[in-house]
């Protein structure tokens, strides 16, 4: 442990500083426990228990390997520390094979699951990690995660039948022009690629965009500026659809 900058490890009973730890090892080769509390963790006096658990049973499926064996480190008082505290745990390399990676886990009392403690640092046969709170400790190997890639996106087709895709219409039906190309689609009316509209503002009109605008203006539909990137109301998309089915009815 360490207190300050004063190194202990968990080998037997200690005293020191105002802290009484009882530690025990395993009889795994090297297994040991080392935990480092910075000064300013705690204000309160601490007194520090680690057992190794030897009944381990229903703490673990047959399919979860232990690099170590089950700690069960606790503290007098419930209360989580201020400031981070290290765990570094001396593990079996045996039990890691090719592939697979050794982790730190502690155990959820409520949920009775292993919940790997993230940002493990690991150097040779020792892993580290900060925690706030003493709980069931242990580290357990990890297979690899396997990553799935994701399908490749198809590009997408451009010309007159590229799909129109819609903006975000939060509070609005969507831009005239795509307004435009959706009624236009509606009339079922030959779509000529790039032509000309006829409004002022032509030049403001995406490609994509022009034959349908000159198609609903030739209709009566709209009239005007036609400012295409502008929003449309849903009041003009009302206007738009009634002139279109008036249309469609003669």
């Amino acid at each position: 442990m360490r207190i300050g900058d004063v190194d202990y490890h968990f080998l037997g009973n200690i005293d020191g500083n105002g802290y009484t730890i009882t530690g025990l090892t395993s009889n795994r080769p090297g297994d040991a426990v080392t935990v480092s509390i910075p000064t300013g963790a705690t204000d309160k006096e601490l007194k520090l228990t680690i057992t190794k658990l030897l009944d381990t049973q229903s703490l673990v499926t047959n399919k979860q390997v232990l690099a170590t064996s089950i700690y069960e480190i606790l503290k007098n008082f419930p209360e989580n520390f201020g400031k981070p505290v290290t765990l570094t745990f001396v593990f079996d390399p045996a039990s890691v094979k090719k592939d697979q990676r050794p982790a730190i886990f502690y155990y959820d009392e409520v949920k009775k699951v292993w919940v790997e403690v993230k940002g493990g640092k690991i150097n040779g046969n020792r892993i580290s990690v900060d925690v706030d709170h003493f709980t069931k400790f242990a580290v357990i190997v990890v297979d690899p995660t396997v990553v799935v890639p994701e399908p490749e996106q198809p590009k997408e087709p451009t010309g007159i039948d590229a799909e129109v895709k819609f903006g975000d219409i939060a509070g609005h039906w969507g831009t005239r022009a795509e307004m435009a190309a959706m009624i236009a689609n509606a009339l079922r009316q030959p779509i000529e690629a790039n032509a000309v509209t006829g409004f002022a503002d032509d030049k403001d009109i995406r490609a994509w965009a022009k034959g349908s605008v000159a198609i609903v203006k030739q209709a009566g539909i709209i009239q005007g500026k036609s400012g295409p990137q502008d929003n449309a109301t849903r009041a003009e998309a009302v206007t738009v659809l009634m002139k279109m089915l008036a249309l469609q009815s003669k």
